[in-house]
């Protein structure tokens, strides 16, 4: 296992940045993040507290935007029907805003552990959309794979083509004066 500029293993680091993202939040995963880039300067450490970093805020960004669609969708009812403010409505909205709220923190759980367990043996994290993201902040892009076009039907043949017309015979140019030979050496005998 490497050990980084302050005595402890790089793995640790990136598991450290993978539970700050889990159970700090997005300040804590920037925290091990930006101490990863500054003092550590190790390209597959930084790589994988981005993707932690990403990680954290993707989990918070879907969690924002299903929250403030529950709210909106709740104080539509309320609009609506202002008398049955909390009626049987806003009961299955709440219960179907809960699952969801459910299914996004089972995903940030197994993710996390996916995560953890990948870094543990000290290969990348290669989360799905995440690593792409990771890839593309560090300016690291892998080329496409070239996909050979199918062949395109063959021409059909045509007909051999005329023979050329005869040419008239060129005038004889002017004899030019030969070179001179290099000079060889004598052969001895």
């Amino acid at each position: 296992m490497q050990k980084g500029k302050t005595g402890l293993t790089l793995t640790f680091y990136a598991v450290l940045a993978f539970a700050a993202a889990f159970f700090g939040g997005v300040t804590a995963s920037l925290l091990v993040a930006g101490f990863v880039i500054i003092v550590e300067k190790n390209d597959w450490l930084t790589k994988q507290s981005l993707e932690a970093v990403f990680l954290t805020m993707s989990i918070s960004l879907l969690s924002f935007l299903f929250n403030h669609c529950e709210t909106w969708l709740k104080d539509m009812i309320g609009w609506f029907d202002p008398y049955s403010y909390g009626g049987d409505a806003y009961g299955i909205l709440t219960n179907i805003f809960s699952f969801f709220a459910f299914v996004i923190t089972v995903l940030e759980v197994v993710l996390t552990i996916i995560a953890i367990s990948r870094v543990c043996k000290g290969k990348n994290a290669g989360l799905p959309i995440l690593d792409d993201l990771a890839n593309r902040a560090l300016g690291i892009f892998r080329p496409k794979p070239v996909v050979p076009s199918p062949m395109a039907p063959a021409a059909p043949t045509q007909a051999a083509a005329p023979a050329p017309a005869p040419q008239q015979p060129a005038a004889p140019a002017a004899a030019q004066p030969a070179a001179p030979a290099e000079p060889q050496a004598p052969e001895q005998q």
